[in-house]
């Protein structure tokens, strides 16, 4: 293991002194340009918010129009002047903005919904109210009227916070030669410390698609990296008003979903075809001085928003899938932290945890599961987050969210009127504070992190006896935190990452148990000395570590790291972790052309490299990429990559079971995309892999977004899968007769085939009404062949059934005349077991039809169709587009509801 690590240190170094030697290459890099500054003045009437730059304070405002290019030509002069003036008074700020042109023809001024800015040209103006030169908000208004704001939480112009959803005014107006816009942003929907005269970074940014041309007023240079710590300075806003910033969202909601009747068994006494619902809530926010902001729901509702796409996972891991909950999504980014992710807030509402096991009174390790009925979703009962920024420069902030109690209704098969409520989720609190300093010259920073999940289990109930309790299946309390930095040196250039993290669980035995032998940790491994299971542990406790070095800036950038987390470590109850028992390095090494040449605009060329092992000294599989991206004159571009893994072993491949060898294998993808700013844009990728224990196959894909006119935006986006997978787990059978360990563990050969396509419809009537449609018919098999297990421990190779001495055979459910081929059986020697037929052909349309309608300020009303449709057969028969086209006639669910909220500013 000493020897492996110092190999680990020894490539990490020689990654280090590479790139240190070859930044240089570029000698001569710019200094940042000077500081740049806007004096506003005070308006003596508020502008009229029409688009028209009419008023008394725009005769009076100085418009700036020192104006360069990023794109095409970096600090070039812009084509199309610009000019931009600024007033305020105790209330808002105003911006008033004239883009001149070669005539109305050539704006390009496509109409799209609220926050979406399309194709269109577009006004950009951002904020950093609290001069960190880190974070800042960002206004845009397009030609067409349409308003978009996010936020910046770094350095950085992108990732954006897209759901920072401040209530603010915008208007346009088109002209001879020239379009105007003219915006209102009240001083209540930002956020800023306390000054006699404020002093906030600014930039202008006017973005012209159909000339490819993208002007600031501050350029950020191509080669650096940045964006709040660039800008400009604007100067002279004094004496505005810091109200109490109360403002109240009630909202009401009515339901109702219609199921089909072929879902249900004949004797299932649950079978509800029609469901009806009704609720109501409050959305709350709170200004708590100029600088922090408490949200506050009360039995939130999201039926707006867009359905999970349907996937097939047959790995050990579960499927991680985006937030796209409002009240969860903005400002998350101040919640997560660097590093680990202790906050994965889909954990908050999520499915039951808990299940309905009855446990056999005569053997307790045999259970079954009776008729039942559980919700699909834990109720949120409440949630609150405080977010924001002291004026000592401490960013904060803190969530608590309560989830009540969940229960499923059971009743006996064979006696379906008694029927039992049985707790699958108890109640539940979720907490999450996350500090975070600025310190030194170059806005570095140091935070912390800590979250604790809480579970408060019902009281013993002698009805429930036969069923397995749900404090031996979730443990009672669990917290997890830690420190985390980074470090910016020589005009923040080069970076030192790094953090450090605990976690620690408390429970029943049994629940411990359960984490134990999770698929994150696996710890009852029984060829693995360093790890150990302990079925009488009422805790778990571990930790993790992770340091980096980067250079972020120039040609030549570099990265590289070494990371850590112990066997014990569990994140999962409010966090994320994939799998824990893991120490090992990455690099990566790239040069970035940014000057454009005859036949290109820019390019990049880099290499990764990454190797693991686990916490006993095995290797696992290490992976080298060479990744790079090409991006033609007309902004066409070519993204590829090419890697190549060696041979180790997996610790988690048999899941609890001893090690095994994994063989070389290859993967790579290439894709081709037009331009960004092009009215009809497409994209088309191809992934391949190929291993001699693991998959191989490929995915084709493309998406194409089409304008047919200015109001309409329709997005198809096919995928085909053809994947053979030669190691796939089926899983472990007890054996005493079995050479490994008294247990088999299967395995066969998969091959899997997908289709789908995914469609999204956009329909703006005006900038605040408009229809979305999302849809995606899909069909997924899977046929399962090859059947074995494993020859002996840490070996690649399979004892294939139907070979040396084994039979196997497939026969039919005696039960279920319709369905052939349920169970296979083998026949070892003296042994004998079954299991069942894996193969699958699963057939799903899910879809959400919202009509969202704007009517006031903050106001909003939804009209909401989804569908959620499936149905899934024993076939294994490889799909094909009529499966996707059945997909759509698949029995399910339909769900209407209508939804209006209501903004209150109360002051």
């Amino acid at each position: 293991m000493n020897a492996r690590m110092s190999r680990v240190a020894a490539l990490a170094a020689a990654f280090a002194v590479i790139g240190a030697a070859v930044s240089p290459v570029r000698s001569a890099e710019p200094d940042r340009a000077p500081d740049k500054s806007i004096d506003v003045a005070r308006a003596a009437e508020a502008p009229v918010i029409d688009g028209q730059l009419t008023d008394a304070s725009w005769r009076q405002a100085r418009f700036i129009s020192d104006f360069r290019q990023r794109e095409p030509v970096e600090n070039g002069l812009p084509t199309r002047r610009t000019a931009v003036a600024f007033a305020y008074d105790q209330d808002a700020l105003y911006v008033a903005a004239r883009m001149f042109t070669a005539g109305p023809g050539e704006v390009q001024a496509v109409m799209t919904r609220r926050d979406e800015t399309g194709t269109a040209e577009r006004i950009i103006v951002s904020l950093d109210t609290f001069r960190d030169r880190r974070t800042a908000y960002s206004f845009a208004v397009t030609a067409a009227g349409v308003q978009a704001d996010w936020y910046h939480p770094d350095d950085a112009d992108f990732p954006r916070d897209p759901l920072f959803d401040p209530v603010w005014q915008a208007a346009v107006t088109m002209h001879r030669n020239h379009w105007t816009a003219e915006m209102r942003i009240p001083f209540s929907q930002l956020r800023f410390a306390p000054a006699d005269e404020h002093r906030w970074g600014i930039n202008i940014n006017r973005f012209i698609p159909q000339r490819n041309e993208d002007i600031f007023w501050i350029v950020v240079p191509k080669h650096e990296r940045g964006w709040a710590s660039h800008f400009g300075e604007l100067r002279g806003i004094r004496n505005v008003h810091h109200s109490a910033r109360i403002e109240l969202k009630p909202y009401t909601a009515l339901d109702t979903t219609i199921t089909s009747r072929s879902l249900f068994a004949d004797d299932d006494p649950f079978a509800d075809e029609f469901d009806l619902g009704a609720r109501a809530g409050l959305d709350a926010k709170l200004g708590l001085g100029p600088s922090l902001t408490l949200d506050a729901t009360i039995n939130p509702d999201f039926g707006q928003v867009e359905a999970d796409p349907a996937v097939v996972n047959l790995s050990a891991f579960e499927t991680v899938f985006d937030e796209r909950r409002p009240f969860f999504v903005e400002g998350a980014q101040i919640l997560k932290g660097r590093g680990a992710t202790f906050f994965y807030s889909r954990r908050i509402g999520a499915p039951p945890r808990g299940s309905v096991e009855v446990v056999d009174s005569d053997d307790p390790g045999e259970s079954d599961e009776p008729y039942s009925d559980a919700p699909t979703s834990t109720p949120i009962l409440g949630a609150a987050k405080l977010t924001g920024r002291l004026p000592s420069g401490l960013f904060v902030g803190v969530l608590s969210a309560l989830t009540r109690p969940a229960y499923a209704d059971v009743a006996d098969s064979a006696n379906p009127s008694m029927r039992l409520r049985v707790p699958v989720e108890p109640l539940t609190t979720f907490n999450v504070l996350r500090l975070e300093r600025e310190v030194g010259q170059h806005s570095s920073r140091i935070g912390a992190s800590l979250t604790g999940v809480y579970r408060h289990f019902p009281g013993d109930d002698p009805s429930l006896d036969s069923f397995l309790p749900l404090d031996h299946q979730l443990v009672r309390h669990a917290i997890a935190g830690g420190l985390d930095w980074n470090l910016r040196l020589a005009q923040a250039r080069y970076e030192i990452n790094g953090n450090v993290g605990f976690s620690t669980l408390g429970g029943e035995s049994q629940a411990i148990a359960e984490r134990q032998t999770d698929n994150s940790r696996y710890l009852q491994r029984p060829d693995q000395d360093h790890v150990s299971f302990d079925p009488t542990r009422r805790s778990l406790s571990g930790w993790l570590g992770e340091v980096s070095a980067s250079k972020r800036s120039g040609a030549w950038r570099w990265t590289t790291a070494a990371f850590a987390q112990s066997p014990g470590f569990a994140a999962n109850d409010l966090g994320l972790l994939v799998s824990a028992d893991d120490v090992g390095f990455y690099a990566d090494l790239f040069y970035l052309q940014r000057e454009s040449g005859t036949l290109y605009h820019s390019w990049e060329l880099g290499l990764f490299a990454f190797e693991e092992w686990n916490f006993g000294g095995v290797r696992k599989p290490a992976d080298i990429d060479l990744h790079g991206r090409f991006e033609f004159r007309n902004y066409w571009r070519v993204d590829a990559r090419l890697s190549a893994g060696t041979p180790g072993h997996s610790d988690d491949l048999t899941r609890g079971g001893p090690l095994m060898g994994i063989g070389w294998r290859a993967s790579g993808d290439i894709s081709l995309a037009n331009s960004s700013s092009a009215r009809q844009q497409w994209w088309v990728e191809f992934d391949w892999d190929a291993s001699e224990t693991g998959p191989t196959g490929f995915i084709a894909s493309a998406r194409v977004t089409a304008r047919p006119v200015d109001r309409i935006q329709l997005s198809l986006s096919p995928r085909y899968l053809r994947r053979t997978n030669n190691r796939q787990y089926i899983e472990t059978i007890d054996d005493p007769n079995a050479a490994e360990f008294g247990q088999r563990y299967l395995f066969a050969e998969v091959k899997r085939r997908e289709l789908a396509l995914q469609t999204r419809l956009h329909v703006s009537f005006t900038p605040n009404l408009s229809a979305e449609l999302y849809a995606e018919p899909f069909a997924s098999s899977g046929r399962f062949s090859h059947f074995g297990e494993l020859a002996e421990a840490g070996s690649r190779d399979l004892r294939r059934y139907g070979r040396n001495n084994t039979e196997i055979e497939l026969t039919d459910d005696p039960d279920d005349a319709d369905q052939l081929g349920d169970t296979y059986t083998v026949t070892d020697r003296d042994s004998s077991f079954a299991f069942d037929n894996p193969d699958f052909t699963l057939l799903s349309f899910r879809s959400t039809l919202v009509l969202r309608w704007e009517f006031l300020p903050g106001s909003t009303m939804f009209l909401v169709w989804q569908q959620n449709r499936t149905d899934e057969l024993l076939t294994g028969n490889s799909v094909s587009l009529g499966d996707v086209g059945e997909s759509i006639t698949s029995p399910g669910q339909h769900t209407l509801a209508v939804k209006i909220s209501y903004y209150w500013p109360a002051l």
